[in-house]
Parts: C-alpha cells; structure tokens; sequence
C-alpha cells in the first residue's frame, strides 16, 4: 500500500536462534514479498530457490567494511596482558552458542596452549556465559592466559582486538557466512576453523581446518599446529587471504547493492 520496496539480504538462510514458532513458514513469507533478494554464492542462490521459491537474485560478494583501530597493537596487547613473545588466539563477535565459545576454551586447555586466548564481545545466554566462567577459572588453574571481555564493542574496540590478533580462533559449530571471516582476510590474519561444507569459499591456504565431527580434539590440534608455524608458513597464509579479497573492496560492494536498487525504480 505505501509503495515501498522490499529487498533483502539473504545473510543466512535460516535463523541461527529462533526467533518466530516457525522460521522456515516467517521466511517464506519474507521471501514471497520481496521486490528483491541478494545472496552471496551460487550454491545460497541455488537453495533459495529450490526450497522457497525466491525470484530476482542477485549474486553480490560479501565485503565488510574497512575495520579501523585507535591505539597500536602494543597498547593493546599490553591491556589485555598479553606477552610480548607470545600469540594472541582471538575469537570475537557476539557470544552465541552457535559460534562455539566454549569449545575454544575447552580445546585451549586441552591443548595447554602457550599462547594468550581472548574470547570478546556482547554476552549471550546466562548458562553459556555462566560456562564460560567455569572455564576461564580453569584456563587459570593451568597457567594458561586469558582475557575474556563481555561487553559490547565500540567500532574501534572490535578494530584494536582484530589487529592484535595473531590468529582469528572461529569454532562454529554451524554457519552460513560470516563477515568477521572476511574482515580477517582483509586484514591478512590467519584463521583456524572447523572444515564445514558451509565454509568452503574460505581459501584452504588462509586458515587451519579442523574436524567438526571431532570438535575439541580437533580445534585442540589445529591450536598445536599454529603454535609450530614458521613465519614463512603463516605469510603464506596472510597473502592467501589478501589475495582472495583485494577485488571484493566495501566500495565494489556498495556499489553493486546500489545498482540492484536503482534496477527497482
């Protein structure tokens, strides 16, 4: 009736928490009334329309925005305590279950890891935090350093964290996509990851891959592994990332998203 149209980015295909009695029925009817949908792969496109019926694709890359910082990486590595000879394993975002948090930290302390673990970002359910509360007093009782920061993220917050990070540590336990994945490649900080079909666009050579199926155990290794490295093998890893993003800019993408609308008019 107002005349407006609706165009959506099909950022995952279904909610990765429940958010309607029936998602998949809600995103029917979201898919059904767009004027529009933009997806980010072949394969979403592929699925979209098989399962909902959508029309009007449009394949648009993902690229994020530049991510910016406002302190040196010393400064920050100094205030969350980090050792100068010692590699920051990070995992940031929002603490959500399906991000597996607590499979980080669990496989740290398998791993007995030398490194500094950092888990950041805005605080999920009660008994996930309340979790990883159990496990930060463990990490403690094996000597293994830790900064656990549950709060939210001011943009230059989350750009400090990023560019102390010597590895981006991303245990899902399930995904569609994920945009801090493309901010580390951007920015040429290796990844370690679970090896799930989902993830498949990510370079084999930018990240280590661990065994969904074996998620601690494997995560544990892949934490091992880094800490082996030689800085020959990690630059491989940082130029596999940057070479894959230096034609996916946030301009090219913008861009592109403007091209769909003015298609609308």
């Amino acid at each position: 009736m107002s005349g407006l149209k609706l165009v959506w980015t099909s950022h995952n295909f279904l909610p990765h928490e429940p958010i309607f009695l029936d998602d998949r029925k809600a995103r029917q009817n979201l898919v059904s009334a767009c004027d529009a949908i933009i997806c980010f792969d072949q394969k979403s496109k592929v699925k979209l329309i098989e399962t909902f019926s959508a029309q009007n694709l449009t394949i648009i890359p993902p690229a994020e925005p530049v991510v910016l910082s406002n302190q040196s990486v010393a400064d920050t590595r100094a205030e969350l305590g980090i050792q100068s000879d010692s590699l920051h394993f990070l995992a940031l975002g929002h603490v959500r279950e399906y991000k597996g948090p607590d499979l980080f930290l669990e496989a740290a302390i398998e791993a007995q890891i030398s490194g500094h673990a950092t888990v950041a970002g805005s605080p999920g359910e009660p008994e996930l935090m309340a979790k990883l509360s159990l496990l930060s007093d463990e990490l403690e009782k094996h000597e293994i350093a830790n900064s656990l920061k549950f709060s939210f993220l001011s943009e230059s917050e989350f750009g400090n964290l990023m560019f102390s990070a010597d590895f981006l540590v991303c245990p899902f336990r399930r995904i569609s996509n994920s945009g801090i994945v493309n901010n580390a490649m951007e920015l040429g900080i290796p990844l370690i990851l679970p090896d799930l079909a989902s993830l498949n666009w990510v370079p084999r050579a930018s990240a280590l891959w661990y065994d969904p199926n074996n998620e601690v155990a494997g995560l544990a290794s892949a934490l091992k592994i880094a800490e082996t490295l030689s800085s020959q093998e990690i630059d491989l890893m940082k130029d596999s990332s940057k070479n894959y993003m230096k034609d996916r800019s946030w301009d090219n993408y913008v861009t592109k998203y403007i091209e769909v609308y003015q298609g609308l008019l």
